[in-house]
């Protein structure tokens, strides 16, 4: 309880593929949980890359990690166009998704770490409407 109170709560850091802006799909690290996280790195089965073979897992933030990210933050950064992303891990044999290790301290210096898969291609097949088309006739 002491150190819960010291550090604010426990932090959940994630890495996950975003997809309210379909068709473009966006890779979004977030802190949902109610605490500061401090001396963020991120570790994934294979580089995670878009379709022009650009890897966004070489980003500074992903590949050398992040000294603090506040509860309710993020950072995010476009991954790709839906289809060609499908159509890049398809190629690429990623059937499963990609899986990321996602490591962290509170304030108090209390370590968590946690795996998280991300898998664009749950969406294979499914029909999206753009936000940007929502228009009443």
């Amino acid at each position: 309880m002491r150190e819960q109170r010291i550090s604010g709560g426990r932090p959940q850091v994630i890495l996950q593929a975003r997809y309210d802006r379909l068709p473009m799909v966006d890779l979004v690290v977030r802190n949902f949980g109610g605490g500061v996280a401090k001396e963020i790195t991120f570790a994934s089965s294979c580089p995670i890359e878009d379709s022009t073979g650009f890897v966004l897992s070489e980003l500074p933030y992903l590949k050398e990690g992040m000294s603090f990210l506040g509860p309710g933050e993020e950072a995010a950064c476009v991954w790709d166009d839906l289809e060609n992303l499908l159509s890049s891990l398809r190629d690429k044999g990623h059937k499963r998704g990609i899986l990321v290790k996602v490591r962290c301290e509170d304030l108090a210096g209390e370590s968590y770490e946690s795996e998280w898969r991300i898998n664009p291609l749950i969406y294979e097949n499914k029909r999206h409407v753009p936000s940007h088309n929502h228009q009443a006739l």
